[in-house]
């Protein structure tokens, strides 16, 4: 039991010098840096509308686009709609 419980504990120490050795080296700016510059698709704004949807909006390049995210996935929202008359 006590070898079960130090083979524990030595794997633990282990797999976390591993990922504290692999953060080291990321804070260091040995790994590359991803830039939001020179990218052609932007996030301009984000509407909750509730707690399961949002509207989002996106430009690409020249074209701004809606997008209606929920739950059953995501739907792009015409730029010529109308908003309609409730009943």
């Amino acid at each position: 039991m006590e070898f079960a419980g130090a083979q524990f504990v030595a794997a633990c120490v282990l797999v976390f010098g591993v990922l504290g050795a692999l953060w080291l080296y990321a804070k260091r700016g040995a790994l590359p840096a991803v830039r939001a510059s020179g990218r052609a698709l932007k996030l301009e704004e984000t509407l909750f509308i509730d707690a399961r949807h949002k509207l989002v909006r996106v430009r690409h390049e020249q074209t701004v686009l809606l997008i209606l995210v929920g739950p059953n996935g995501a739907q792009i929202v015409p730029a010529d709609a109308a908003p309609q008359p409730l009943p």
